[in-house]
């Protein structure tokens, strides 16, 4: 049905109302026939038989194959002479091991502390605190306390 002014539209749960003005808006998924274009676009290109091989993608048996073209093969020959982010250049320009590096650096715990290595970590005995076990006589619950020596 087409619109016109002053024409009847039933809006369902709000009721009928009157048209005051109709404006054309155009189609904001038009079909491919109906765009303008001025060149053929790689990405517009329309597959009619998909399972044929047409359209750069081939259907293996176990595989399924894009062609991308020889312009992407080149690009992706200049970027394999060197790597891309610095993350992997530094990974590669490396000298030393992380082991090393590890235990050659220092840890500051506090801002006005002294900084520890590996060396002041392993020649310190950590002792954890001793548990012992304590009758709760409210709740009936036993407890564990810790005792620091």
């Amino acid at each position: 049905a087409y619109l016109k002014n002053k024409s009847q539209v039933h809006i369902p749960g709000m009721g009928d109302f009157s048209l005051s003005e109709v404006s054309f808006l155009p189609d904001p998924c038009p079909l491919p026939d109906q765009l303008k274009k001025r060149s053929l676009n790689e990405k517009e290109r329309l597959v009619y038989a998909p399972l044929s091989g047409v359209g750069g993608v081939l259907y293996d048996k176990d595989a399924v194959y894009i062609d991308l073209g020889p312009h992407y093969v080149q690009q992706a020959q200049q970027r394999a002479g060197k790597p891309s982010h610095e993350l992997v250049q530094s990974l590669i320009s490396t000298n030393v091991t992380i082991d090393s590096k590890m235990s050659s650096s220092k840890v500051s715990l506090f801002t006005d502390s002294k900084p520890l290595g590996l060396e002041d970590v392993e020649r310190k005995e950590f002792v954890m605190p001793s548990e012992k076990q304590v009758l709760d006589g409210k709740t009936g619950r036993t407890r564990r306390k810790a005792i620091f020596k």
